[in-house]
C-alpha cells in the first residue's frame, strides 16, 4: 500500500522540486504524510549550480523530451500491433507473418518505420488486363491436351500456352547483343521496353542509339525502367530519345512510392517487343555486365521469341505503362505470325497486380512434376517453406535434383542465409554447383525433357511475393535442349558442393533465416 502511494506521490515531490518550491505537507492528505516522512530521508544530494534548473526554459527542456519520447513509443507499440493485425489478415507465408509480427511486437519503433516503407505487397488489381489469345485465332492445344502447369496457370487466369513459336536462347554476352538489337532495327510501328537496370556504359549507348534510330524512321518507342533499379542511371542519354520521338519514364519514382508505401513493389522484369511480333526476354538487364564479353561479364540467359507469345509479353508492357501513367492506351493491332514453330509456349507474369501468387505456384507445381530431373539456376535462393520443401521431396524421391548458383554474388547476406538452405538440400541427396568464373545471374528451372521455365524471377521471397516478375514456361525440347545446354556448361565450370560450417555459424544462419521472408 505505501508503496503504491510512494510512487503515485513521488511525482509531486519531484515537480515541486524542479521549480524550487518547498513542498507544503498541508496539500498532503493525513492518510498519505507517513509516505512522505517516508521519502524525507532519501532526498538526493544538492547538485552543484552548473546543472541546477535556472529558467522555465530548463523545465521545458527537462520535461517536453521525455513526454515526446514517451508519445513516440506509445504511437510506435499502437501502429505496431494495428499492422501486426493487418500482417495477420494479409495471405502471407506464415514463415513472412511470423517475421513481420516479430519484428512489429518487439520493436515497434524499428518495425513500423520498416513496414512503411517495405511492408506492402499487394496493390489494386483494376489496371490488371491481360488480353487472351483465343480472340486473336492463335493455334493453342485444347485443356485436356495441355500441359498440368498449362492448366494449373489456365485456371489462375493465366492466357493459355500458344503452339507456332520460333524461341533463340542465348548466354554469351555477345549473342545476347546481337539478338537485342536485332529486334529493335527490325521494329516497323511500335517498341515497348521494360527493364529493370539500364546502365549508362557502352552497352547502354548502343542499345539507347538503337532506340533513338527506330524512333527518328518513325517507330513508336516506349521505355520505362525502374526507378530505384535505374536510379540515377540513362539520365544523359534519354535526352537525345525524346528528342527523336520516343517516350522515356520511371516506374514509380522513389518518392512517389515511399508516399504510396510500393518502394517494396519494384518492376524486375526485362522485356522488350516490337510490334507485337518478336520479343527479347529473360534475366539480363542492359548494361556491360550482361552484355559484353570481358573480365566483368556475368553468365546469364535471354531469349529471342517470334510468334504469338510475342503478344502477351507487350501485354505485360502495356499494362505496366498504364498503371505508371494512368492513361489507358488503345488496342494495337494484332498481327499474329502462322503458327510455324516447333516451340509451345506460356508467358507467366507475376507480382503484385495479382491476387495469386503465380510464379510460387508455378514453381512447386515443377518441382512435384518432376521424374528424372530437376535443375534450378538462381543468383539468389532463399526459398520459402513451401518451395523447400517440394525440392527436397524431390531429391528424396531419387530424382536428379541440381542447383546451380554463383561462388560468390553481389549480396553477402543473402550468401550467409541461402547457404544454411543449401546444406540442407545436400543433405537431402540434391547436387549443388557454384559457378567460379564470375556471377552468375541466370534464372531458369528445367524438369525432365518437355518443362523448362526461364526469365526475371529468383528463388526468393522477393520474386515470389513482393517484385514484379516475367517468366517463359516452354513445353518442348525446342526450348528445354538448349536450356539443358546451358546447364552443362555452368555444370561444368563450377564447384562442386557447399562446404560444412561451425555450429555458432550454423546457429548464426539459422536465427538470420527466420528474418529470410524480409530479405
Amino acid at each position: 500500500m505505501i508503496q503504491g502511494r510512494a510512487i503515485r506521490f513521488m511525482a509531486v515531490v519531484r515537480f515541486h522540486r524542479l521549480w524550487r518550491e518547498p513542498l507544503n505537507h498541508s496539500e498532503v492528505p493525513l492518510a498519505n504524510r507517513d509516505v512522505i516522512a517516508a521519502l524525507e530521508p532519501l532526498q538526493p544530494p544538492k547538485l552543484p549550480e552548473w546543472c541546477r534548473v535556472q529558467s522555465s526554459t530548463d523545465i521545458v527542456n527537462l520535461t517536453f523530451w521525455p513526454f515526446a519520447l514517451d508519445i513516440a513509443l506509445a504511437l510506435a507499440l499502437f501502429f505496431g500491433w494495428v499492422f501486426a493485425l493487418q500482417v495477420i489478415r494479409e495471405r502471407r507465408t506464415p514463415a513472412a507473418t511470423l517475421a513481420w509480427v516479430t519484428v512489429l511486437v518487439l520493436f515497434p519503433i524499428l518495425g513500423v518505420l520498416i513496414y512503411l516503407l517495405v511492408g506492402t505487397r499487394k496493390r489494386e488489381l483494376k489496371h490488371v488486363r491481360l488480353r487472351g489469345l483465343t480472340a486473336t485465332g492463335t493455334a493453342m492445344l485444347h485443356f485436356e491436351q495441355a500441359h498440368v502447369l498449362d492448366r494449373m496457370l489456365r485456371r489462375l487466369s493465366i492466357p493459355p500456352a500458344s503452339i507456332g513459336n520460333d524461341i533463340e536462347i542465348a548466354w554469351r554476352p555477345e549473342a545476347a547483343m546481337e539478338g537485342l538489337l536485332k529486334v529493335i532495327d527490325g521494329a516497323r510501328d511500335r517498341l515497348w521496353l521494360l527493364m529493370y537496370i539500364f546502365e549508362d556504359d557502352d552497352s547502354g549507348f548502343r542499345v539507347m542509339e538503337a532506340l533513338q534510330r527506330a524512333a527518328e524512321r518513325g517507330v513508336t518507342v516506349r521505355v520505362m525502367v525502374d526507378d530505384l533499379g535505374s536510379y540515377g542511371r540513362i539520365d544523359s542519354s534519354r535526352r537525345a530519345l525524346e528528342a527523336a520521338g520516343g517516350q522515356i519514364i520511371r516506374f514509380k519514382p522513389v518518392w512517389y512510392a515511399l508516399w504510396k508505401r510500393m518502394v517494396n513493389l519494384r518492376n524486375h522484369r526485362k522485356i522488350l517487343v516490337a510490334d507485337g511480333e518478336r520479343a527479347w526476354t529473360g534475366g539480363r538487364n542492359i548494361g556491360d555486365h550482361y552484355l559484353r564479353t570481358g573480365k566483368s561479364e556475368w553468365l546469364d540467359l535471354s531469349a529471342v521469341v517470334t510468334g504469338p507469345a510475342a503478344l502477351a509479353l507487350e501485354e505485360i508492357c502495356r499494362n505496366d505503362w498504364s498503371f505508371t501513367t494512368g492513361a489507358e492506351l488503345p488496342l494495337s493491332p494484332v498481327v499474329v505470325p502462322s503458327a510455324e514453330g516447333p516451340a509451345t509456349l506460356q508467358v507467366l507474369p507475376s507480382g503484385p497486380e495479382y491476387r495469386e501468387d503465380l510464379w510460387h505456384a508455378a514453381l512447386v507445381k515443377g518441382c512435384f512434376e518432376a521424374h528424372t530431373r530437376l535443375w534450378i539456376a538462381t543468383p539468389y535462393f532463399v526459398p520459402d517453406e513451401t518451395v523447400m520443401n517440394a525440392i527436397v521431396t524431390a531429391a528424396r524421391s531419387g530424382i536428379d535434383v541440381r542447383i546451380l548458383i554463383p561462388h560468390r554474388s553481389d549480396n553477402l547476406v543473402v550468401d550467409m542465409v541461402g547457404r544454411s538452405y543449401l546444406r540442407e538440400v545436400q543433405r537431402t541427396g540434391a547436387k549443388v554447383f557454384r559457378y567460379k568464373l564470375g556471377m552468375m545471374h541466370a534464372k531458369a528451372v528445367l524438369v525432365d525433357e518437355q518443362l523448362a521455365l526461364l526469365g526475371s524471377a529468383n528463388v526468393d521471397a522477393r520474386s515470389f511475393f513482393l517484385n514484379y516478375e516475367s517468366t517463359l514456361v516452354g513445353y518442348d525440347e525446342a526450348t528445354t535442349r538448349p536450356i539443358s545446354a546451358f546447364f552443362e556448361y555452368g555444370f561444368a565450370r563450377a564447384n562442386k558442393g557447399v562446404r560444412p560450417v561451425s555450429r555458432v555459424t550454423e546457429s548464426l544462419t539459422s536465427i538470420a533465416r527466420l528474418f529470410s521472408p524480409m530479405l
